[in-house]
């Protein structure tokens, strides 16, 4: 999971050198259709956008003709400070949908700070990482606030805490468990979540034939 997200920081990186993006000069209907172009390729985003230095969304993908002023966003003022940042899983200000949410700063030919690139990640592809596993197998994972996130069965978003039924629910003689947590992966820091997985002792223990 963390190595999926360090490499959608490439696919930003590449948007925000594209020509088309970075010439003030190009107008924003043509930014757009190069932003729709991106996000048809890529596939796993909800919408990108792109705002001025004061916020303003200027650019998007996105159907919605009325979007709110991003400037105070801690995201946004994140980014302006280290030009390139991605959010902890939060509802999107734009679609209201569980995302990611990844920007970089948009620098024009002068090297100078032209606006930002902003790109939603489609949840459910992060998800789809856990699903990977036997189906009898169990697979969770939180947050930081031990919120549940996601899990391999289709579960609740942000509705279950697992404070305290990690143990309780997850500990159980019929079953292998194990807990890895998030440690980020190359400038990628992660964001502290956990994975849960639980596994039965009769997949464990089956004959290797």
């Amino acid at each position: 999971i963390d190595r999926f997200l360090y490499e959608r920081y490439n696919d930003l990186e590449i948007l925000a050198s594209d020509t088309s993006i970075v010439d003030p000069n190009v107008d924003a209907s043509a930014k757009t259709l190069q932003l729709k172009e991106f996000l048809l390729n890529l596939g796993i985003y909800e919408n990108f956008y792109i705002a001025d230095v004061d916020g303003n969304i200027v650019a998007s993908t996105d159907r919605n003709n009325e979007y709110p002023n991003i400037k105070t966003t801690e995201w946004f003022v994140n980014t302006e400070k280290i030009f390139l940042n991605a959010t902890d899983v939060e509802i999107s200000p734009f679609s209201k949908q569980p995302t990611i949410i990844f920007s970089q700063i948009i620098f024009d030919e002068n090297k100078e700070r032209s606006g930002m690139i902003i790109a939603e990640l489609l949840w459910p592809v992060v998800v789809e990482l856990l699903e990977d596993a036997d189906p009898r197998t169990e697979v969770v994972l939180i947050n930081k606030d031990n919120l549940q996130i996601g899990t391999n069965n289709h579960g609740t978003f942000l509705e279950k805490d697992w404070t305290f039924l990690v143990e309780k629910q997850f500990q159980d003689k019929e079953f292998f468990t194990a807990t890895a947590t998030s440690e980020g992966y190359l400038v990628y820091k992660g964001n502290q979540w956990k994975v849960f997985v639980r596994v039965p002792v009769d997949i464990a223990f089956a004959p290797l034939n």
